[in-house]
């Protein structure tokens, strides 16, 4: 699906039900001139006055600090403006993200988080929970990998709903992404949302399938 095709199903939607409707966006620019101009860009085809959450997407190590702190500084003032909700940041790095949490200005934060990919429970994850930063967990199908098996496990593989279960099951995580291609994926990714939270022995059933992964 296109923005085009998004912006198109979605204003519609925001007449009459903006208050249900959770809108987040980002951008992997640092400059204040190209984010604003992204901005305005957004809220005019939703014709909307503000977003509820906007990223700093994918910070890495190769960061000018000095740009991230300019940046930063200018979507906080965009909130206090009203453009935004809340001020978020995205990224792959556990250093990084322990270094968001402690400088602070940051609302939410996205980060990779799966069966797989568990180390973020060792020490981001628990420093995020304590701080109250919400986390936004992304890559939970680790790109689609963990769908397709091992060699090793002779058991089922996990399906996509089963990926979310696990990212969700973390008491910091309070969403996981999703990107279903078709409407019965769609409808198949929601029953994460109803299920009853993981057992302990799911858990770690699951835990065993992504150290083999």
């Amino acid at each position: 699906m296109s923005s085009d095709q998004l912006s198109g199903g979605l204003k519609p939607l925001l007449t009459n039900q903006r208050d249900a409707i959770f809108i987040a966006t980002g951008s992997e620019s640092r400059h204040p001139d190209t984010l604003q101009h992204y901005l305005d860009q957004v809220r005019s085809s939703l014709d909307i006055d503000g977003i509820d959450a906007f990223f700093a997407e994918y910070l890495s190590p190769q960061e000018n600090p000095d740009e991230v702190e300019t940046m930063l500084f200018q979507l906080q003032q965009w909130k206090t403006e009203g453009w935004m909700r809340y001020v978020g940041a995205s990224t792959h790095n556990r250093e990084i993200a322990l270094q968001l949490i402690e400088q602070g200005g940051w609302d939410v934060l996205m980060l990779r988080y799966n069966m797989a990919h568990r180390k973020a429970e060792e020490d981001v994850l628990p420093v995020a929970q304590a701080k109250g930063i919400p986390v936004v967990a992304f890559t939970c199908t680790r790109w689609g990998s963990l769908l397709k098996g091992h060699p090793q496990w002779h058991e089922p593989a996990p399906t996509a709903a089963e990926c979310y279960r696990y990212a969700l099951h973390h008491p910091a995580v309070q969403v996981a992404l999703t990107a279903p291609a078709t409407l019965r994926q769609l409808q198949d990714n929601l029953f994460a949302l109803n299920a009853p939270p993981l057992e302990i022995a799911e858990v770690e059933h699951w835990q065993t399938y992504g150290d083999l992964v």
